[in-house]
């Protein structure tokens, strides 16, 4: 491979959508359907997406070393941090819940215990010029903590970490589709 600098790809733009697991999923760049809620700014930090792969080594009375390793399990996890507070945000990042008006105060209650963990449809979206690049899940869950400082020298953030699930008629669980034709 040589070196190519119209492969290099700087994420300019970002735009995150989420809608309930079940609601399809966009074919092409074209703006995701009204069902999708495009959760707002989110920090400098960007995204991440983590692929990780385990393997387990299988060994044989007749070798001290791995005769073959397998794949015992794969996941895909994508994470922000989230600088709009409002309704759809927190209870994103604390995993569901419920706001209500109590004597004319907004009152956040957190999702009780035996609840269903709430599942998303995630569309992102990140440009660079007229590059893009989007990342599809079908079925995604919040995953893992959430640790948010305020101070008063910087915007508080909330982080997320969707964790890609199968989706329930088969496929992948992840996709990205592009418009750079450096994928071609």
């Amino acid at each position: 491979m040589s070196q190519n600098a119209a492969e290099v790809f700087v994420g300019r733009g970002l735009n995150i959508y989420l809608a309930p697991s079940g609601t399809a999923l966009p074919t092409t760049m074209a703006a995701p359907s009204a069902s999708f809620t495009d959760l707002g700014y989110t920090s400098t930090d960007g995204v991440q997406m983590n692929f990780e792969a385990t393997t387990e080594g299988i060994t044989a009375h007749q070798s001290l070393e791995e005769i073959r390793r397998i794949k015992t399990a794969q996941s895909f996890t994508f994470s922000f941090n989230c600088m709009q507070w409002n309704d759809e945000t927190m209870a994103l990042a604390f995993g569901g819940g419920d706001w209500a008006n109590v004597g004319g105060m907004w009152k956040y209650s957190p999702p009780a215990v035996e609840d269903d963990i709430i599942e998303y449809a995630l569309v992102a979206d990140v440009e660079d010029g007229d590059i893009n690049l989007r990342v599809l899940c079908a079925r995604c869950v919040v995953d893992g903590s959430v640790e948010t400082g305020i101070t008063n020298s910087a915007a508080a953030t909330m982080p997320v970490t969707l964790r890609a699930l199968k989706p329930t008629a088969g496929g992948d669980a992840f996709n990205f589709i592009s418009d750079d034709v450096q994928f071609s």
